[in-house]
């Protein structure tokens, strides 16, 4: 798990993800240059998409504004079950 202030991170997996598994023929090229790929229809069992939208993206800031910051964000992106959680962060010696 990582702190939820890398959620720019997951967003910009969510992107790569979505683009590796989109058809050539549905990407395009972003304000960036970047060619990316909206719709994923290369994933096309249900599962897989259940997964990516479930499971796979975890997460973690002590600070409440920032988890939910980074749960909207996750899922204006489409993931509708993100598993971010507030947590106090431990400090202690070894």
């Amino acid at each position: 798990m990582t702190p939820s202030r890398n959620r720019g991170i997951s967003v910009g997996c969510i992107s790569t993800i979505i683009t590796q598994f989109t058809s050539d023929q549905n990407q395009q090229i972003d304000e960036n240059g970047l060619m990316r790929g909206l719709l994923g229809d290369k994933l096309t069992d249900e599962r897989q998409w259940t997964h990516l939208k479930e499971k796979t993206f975890y997460g973690y800031d002590a600070d409440e504004s920032m988890v939910r910051i980074a749960l909207m964000n996750l899922m204006m992106h489409g993931i509708s079950n993100p598993n971010i959680e507030q947590k106090g962060y431990t400090f202690q010696k070894l």
